[in-house]
C-alpha cells in the first residue's frame, strides 16, 4: 500500500508534465548572456508551442543540436542591411539613438532593449523563403545569422523564475532574483540606463 502511495503521485506527475510539454511548450533555462539585458544568464523562461512570427519576437530554435534563444529581426523576403548608423530592415533603421553602458551601446528597439558592442557593417541581403534573421538582444559581430523557419521550438513568453549565473556584464550578487518572478515579454526599455 505505501508503494501506491509513493510510485503513483510520482507516475501521475510525470505524466502530466509531459502531455503539458508535448502540447503546450517547454520550460528552458538560460545558461548565457547573450540576451542581456531582456534575459540574464540563469532566468527559467516558459517557451509556448503556440508561435507567432513577427519581427520582435523571441523565439527558441534547435540549432546544431541545442536549443538557441534569438530574436526574430526580420522575415522572409525583408531586406537587412548594417551601416554606421544601425541595423536597417527594409530601409528603416530599427533604433533610436543610443546610449553608452560600459563597452557597449544600448538602444530601444520597438518595445525591447538591445545592447551591441563590435558590431561591423554588413552588405544588404534579402531573407530567404523559409528562413528569418535573429539575433540577440547582445549583439556581437558574429551572432546574428539565418535560421530556417522549420527549426523553431517555440515563442518565449514569460521568465518564470531567476536563478543568476556569473555574468561579465551583471554586478548582483542575489543568488535568486525575486523581481524576476513570471515577468512577461516585453519586460524592459532602455530608459532606466
Amino acid at each position: 500500500m505505501r508503494f501506491f502511495y509513493t510510485v503513483l503521485p510520482l507516475v501521475l506527475a510525470s505524466m502530466c508534465a509531459l502531455m503539458v510539454t508535448c502540447f503546450f511548450g517547454s520550460v528552458y533555462k538560460l545558461t548565457t548572456d547573450a540576451f542581456f539585458p531582456t534575459f540574464l544568464p540563469g532566468d527559467v523562461i516558459w517557451v509556448s508551442k503556440h508561435m507567432v512570427f513577427e519581427r520582435g519576437h523571441v523565439i527558441v530554435f534547435e540549432h546544431q543540436g541545442a536549443p538557441l534563444v534569438r530574436r526574430i529581426l526580420a522575415l522572409p523576403g525583408d531586406r537587412v542591411m548594417r551601416d554606421a548608423s544601425g541595423l536597417r530592415v527594409n530601409g528603416r533603421l530599427l533604433h533610436g539613438a543610443g546610449k553608452k553602458l560600459g563597452q557597449l551601446m544600448c538602444y530601444q528597439e520597438l518595445a525591447y532593449c538591445v545592447c551591441e558592442k563590435d558590431v561591423r557593417p554588413e552588405p544588404s541581403f534579402r531573407v530567404p523563403s523559409g528562413h528569418f534573421y535573429v539575433a540577440p538582444d547582445l549583439r556581437t559581430a558574429s551572432n546574428s545569422f539565418l535560421l530556417p523557419m522549420e527549426s523553431a521550438l517555440g515563442e518565449a513568453k514569460t521568465v518564470l523564475f531567476s536563478l543568476q549565473i556569473a555574468s561579465a556584464w551583471i554586478q548582483e550578487e542575489e543568488k535568486f532574483l525575486r523581481h524576476r518572478f513570471f515577468v512577461p515579454l516585453p519586460s524592459l526599455t532602455c530608459a532606466g540606463g
